[in-house]
C-alpha cells in the first residue's frame, strides 16, 4: 500500500493526492478529454475465471495532443476504478495489450514504464498480461522486452505473447478463460465499449 501512495503522490501531487480519487478532483475539465481517449478500458465483464479485464491500446493516444502527466493520471484513475470492481482482491486483473492501431514506430516507454509501474504498486493481483496485434516484427521485437525490462520478476512469468490473429487469437484467448462474448469487438469480440459514455456516467455519480 505504502508505494500505491507514494504513486498517487508522484502523479496527482500533495494537495489532491489524498483526496477522494474521484474525475472532478483528478482532471480539470479540459484534462477529461486525456482520460476519454481511452488508453485503458475496464471490460463490464469479467473472464470466466472472475479476473476483471483491462484492455491496453496505445493506438487510441496518437496523433492527438495531450500531457504526459495527465495521461499517467488517466492510467492511475482507471486501475483505480478497477481496484472497486467486486471481489478484485481474491480475483485479481487480466491486462491485455492490443496493438493493432498503434503507429509501427510506436516507443513511448515512458507511457509503458508508468504502466508497469502502476501495475506493481496497485494492491490488486495482476494475473497475466496478454500482448496481442502486433503491427510488424519490428514491434513485436522491441516492445516485449521493453516491457518485460519494466515488470518484476513474478510478473514477467505471466506475460503471454500472441503472435495470431482472428479466430486463432480468439481461440488462444478462449484458453485463458476469456471467450468472445467477454470480449470488445476490436479482438473479434461481441462487447461494444463506449468509453466516453463510461466518464461521463462516472462523472454524473461523482466517481
Amino acid at each position: 500500500m505504502l508505494l500505491y501512495w507514494k504513486l498517487r503522490v508522484c502523479d496527482l501531487g500533495v494537495e489532491r493526492a489524498f483526496l477522494p480519487f474521484t474525475i472532478q478532483n483528478a482532471f480539470t475539465k479540459e484534462q477529461v478529454q486525456t482520460l476519454n481517449f481511452g488508453f485503458l478500458r475496464i471490460l463490464p465483464s469479467t473472464d470466466l475465471f472472475g479476473r476483471s479485464i483491462v484492455i491496453v491500446e496505445p493506438g487510441r493516444f496518437h496523433g492527438k495532443t495531450y500531457d504526459a502527466n495527465v495521461l499517467n493520471q488517466s492510467v492511475l484513475y482507471v486501475c483505480h476504478a478497477a481496484l472497486h470492481r467486486p471481489n478484485i482482491g481474491e480475483s485479481g486483473v487480466v491486462i491485455i495489450f492490443y496493438l493493432k492501431t498503434a503507429i509501427q514506430k510506436y516507443n513511448n516507454m515512458n507511457v509503458a514504464y508508468h504502466l508497469m509501474k502502476t501495475l506493481d504498486c496497485f494492491p490488486f493481483r495482476t494475473k497475466a498480461i496478454h500482448f496481442c496485434g502486433f503491427c510488424n516484427i519490428v514491434q513485436r521485437k522491441f516492445l516485449v522486452p521493453g516491457a518485460m525490462y519494466y515488470l518484476r520478476p513474478h510478473l514477467r512469468h505471466r506475460l503471454v505473447v500472441h503472435e495470431e490473429e482472428g479466430e486463432k487469437l480468439l481461440k488462444q484467448l478462449q484458453h485463458f478463460g476469456m471467450p468472445p462474448e467477454r470480449l470488445p469487438t476490436e479482438l473479434g469480440g461481441t462487447i461494444e465499449l463506449d468509453h466516453e459514455k463510461w466518464v461521463q456516467e462516472r462523472i454524473a455519480d461523482g466517481l
